[in-house]
């Protein structure tokens, strides 16, 4: 294997770190590598075995400046067998893929290559590519080299329409700035104040051919039994708070929008760029959660319904942005209360980020202020607060070892270096882009608030060259996780 001059590491020791990941290493072949805008260089490869290449298998190591290089993501296959020979040819495989998706008509020629599908025993496959005029489509097929079936086929064209509504953005006490007629649910009926204080939004991303709130980012679907939303001319402006309805519009809105937010801080890898499924008004419970099994979220309909606060929505969207960087990671008392923390922290970002808003650093310092107003004792109601002075040592006597109670401290540490740190010479939030690269660098099941915070520091290496590690520490000092 060739590999790339580094420029943070010898060769030597780039070549030591690569030989950790579980494909031998004469069978890693190097992509182009990648800079980024504080120095840190990224190494990628993939697997071929006999020269052919092995499906979705990769391995990736972070080299920052000064620091060792390491192997931070590893999809590659310990023993992968070479491959027969295809005993279906290149032709015949285009000839079955066409017939296979009902690709009558195609706009340019197809091309097929062959594969490795890795699995029990392995498959060499023909990845075959038609792009489809009729139907309109770009469909990859897999067709078995030596059988001739097709094992599958899909859509990789992305084609996208807008939607309209009238929503909640975040929520009615944001965006009035004041508790005053909203301090009860009134039983979800349309006051005055609910209906005037909706904004108009546009619904990104709905994919074409359909009428329903599927999209690039966001599924959004009904109850318990998860009914699609659909509208044939996809105007749900009538929409109102008395309509089930409008909870889906909410969660599809807010979860599309922060992934966007994460998109435009352009961090270097991709982060949960997939399109997550939320059930809205799917318990009765006054509870919502992102299950790591499933990949979904749901929100309940207890007191103020869930997904009328934006808060609640992006929280339990921080818990599948986090799932999906370090699978099965962030458990344990300190990764659940880093987790927790995040997921308030998220909600206080896009709630900075909303124009408009008459104070929006109050609202960000009071998550779930719309949802709070039905089980909140505090006066004004507040479901949780960012923004406290505390450490971890002040607050062990009153939270133990609740997770929501301790991640209060990060969420908190987070808001103040994101008023600390500022942007970037490009306009981005440097804290939000450090803290979503650090969830890469967390290499336990069940990392420590310790573990947390040096991720950080690491992570603002990578970006920026560690300019910011100073300040990072004294904060984190002073919530005694340092």
């Amino acid at each position: 294997m060739a590999l790339p001059a580094a420029a943070g590491a010898s060769s030597r020791g780039l070549a030591r770190t690569v030989g950790e990941a579980k494909a031998p290493v004469g069978e890693l072949r190097a992509e182009p590598e990648l800079t980024l805008s504080g120095g840190a260089t990224i190494y990628r490869y993939h697997q071929r075995v006999d020269g052919v290449p092995v499906l979705g298998s990769g391995a990736v190591v972070n080299d920052p400046p000064g620091v060792p290089p390491a192997l931070v993501g590893d999809s590659t296959h310990e023993s992968i067998e070479a491959p027969p020979s295809a005993e279906i040819g290149h032709e015949q495989a285009i000839a079955i893929a066409r017939d296979g998706a009902d690709a009558t008509e195609l706009r340019s020629a197809p091309r097929a290559r062959l594969a490795i599908r890795p699995g029990e025993g392995s498959t060499l496959v023909w990845v075959v590519d038609l792009p489809s005029a009729q139907p309109l489509a770009d469909f990859e097929v897999l067709v078995d080299a030596r059988t001739g079936a097709v094992l599958s086929a899909q859509d990789l064209l992305r084609r996208f329409q807008a939607g309209h509504a009238r929503l909640y953005k975040p929520n009615p006490v944001a965006q009035l700035g004041s508790y005053s007629g909203l301090k009860s649910d009134h039983n979800n009926t349309d006051t005055k104040l609910l209906q005037e204080v909706r904004e108009r939004v546009r619904l990104k991303g709905i994919n074409d051919g359909q009428h329903c709130l599927r999209g690039q980012w966001a599924i959004a679907k009904l109850h318990r039994a998860h009914r699609d939303v659909c509208r044939s001319s996809l105007n749900w402006r009538d929409v109102t708070r008395s309509n089930d309805k409008f909870e889906a519009l909410m969660a599809y809105f807010h979860i599309d929008r922060a992934q966007r937010y994460i998109q435009s801080l352009d961090v270097g890898e991709p982060i949960n760029e997939r399109s997550t499924t939320a059930y809205a008004d799917a318990i009765r419970l006054d509870n919502s959660f992102y299950s790591p099994i499933s990949k979904k979220i749901t929100y309940g309909k207890g007191g103020v319904d869930d997904a009328e606060d934006a808060d609640v929505i992006v929280h339990e969207y921080g818990h599948a942005v986090q799932d999906n960087q370090d699978p099965g990671g962030f458990q344990g008392s300190g990764g659940a209360a880093m987790g927790e923390g995040f997921g308030d922290y998220m909600a206080v970002t896009l709630t900075m980020e909303t124009p408009g808003l008459p104070d929006p650093a109050r609202a960000a310092l009071c998550v779930f202020d719309w949802d709070g107003v039905s089980y909140s004792p505090a006066n004004p109601p507040c479901g949780r607060r960012s923004g406290i002075s505390k450490g971890l040592d002040d607050l062990r006597p009153s939270c133990n070892l609740d997770p929501h109670c301790r991640g209060k401290v990060w969420s908190s540490a987070l808001w103040n270096l994101r008023n600390a740190l500022g942007t970037d010479a490009d306009g981005r939030v440097i804290i939000d882009r450090v803290v979503l690269a650090s969830h890469f660098l967390i290499a336990t099941q069940s990392p420590s608030f310790q573990q947390g915070g040096t991720a950080l520091e690491l992570a603002d290496t990578n970006l920026y060259g560690g300019v910011h590690i100073p300040q990072i520490h004294a904060e984190l000092q002073d919530r005694d996780i340092f």
